[in-house]
């Protein structure tokens, strides 16, 4: 579980065992590629597509920040086959925050460089940078006014710049500077 802000550079993607010979072939020029990214099924943004090649590289930025625990990052690569199709899922993986922080142990703010295999071939490279939030509680000061009992009445030294008088027996306020 993590809590705070995740900020997360997709740079590449090596998609060349798609090209292999297989029951799964693709052929080179039909790649017109672009990443996903969710953190806990909340999209946070996709790539720009990549045309025609099987080695991507996008080198683009996306963070999200939360303040409820954040568990796993959902990376889908798809293949984008036209405006009348619907674009195909090609490769997909999950990766556990908490995982990737205790394997990766750096200090907060630094980036993770890594490459992550994706389900069923292929891997992406991709930088993660973690922000924790702060837990410190933070106090207003207290407010320390004092009170002078006198008479019955509760007063607090307050300068007046023109006469006044109690609201409650009438009586005429006096004195130097505060009364």
């Amino acid at each position: 579980m993590f809590t705070g802000k995740v900020e997360i550079k997709v740079v590449s993607a090596d998609l060349t065992a798609f090209t292999e010979e297989g029951e799964d072939k693709y052929e080179l020029e039909n790649f017109n590629t672009y990443v996903s990214l969710e953190i806990d099924s909340m999209e946070i943004g996709t790539t720009e597509t990549k045309v025609g090649t099987n080695n991507p590289e996008w080198e683009e930025d996306f963070a999200k920040q939360q303040a409820c625990s954040m568990n796993e990052i959902f990376i889908t690569i798809f293949n984008k086959l036209g405006d009348e199709n619907e674009d195909e899922q090609i490769a997909g993986c999950i990766v556990s925050i908490k995982e990737l922080r205790r394997q990766y142990i750096v200090q907060d703010t630094k980036k993770i460089k890594f490459t992550q295999e994706m389900n069923p071939k292929g891997n992406i490279k991709l930088e993660i940078a973690f922000f924790p939030k702060e837990n410190k509680l933070k106090r207003k000061p207290a407010l320390h006014e004092k009170f002078y009992f006198h008479h019955g009445h509760r007063y607090a030294a307050v300068f007046f710049s023109q006469p006044a008088f109690c609201a409650y027996c009438k009586e005429f306020i006096w004195g130097l500077f505060e009364q």
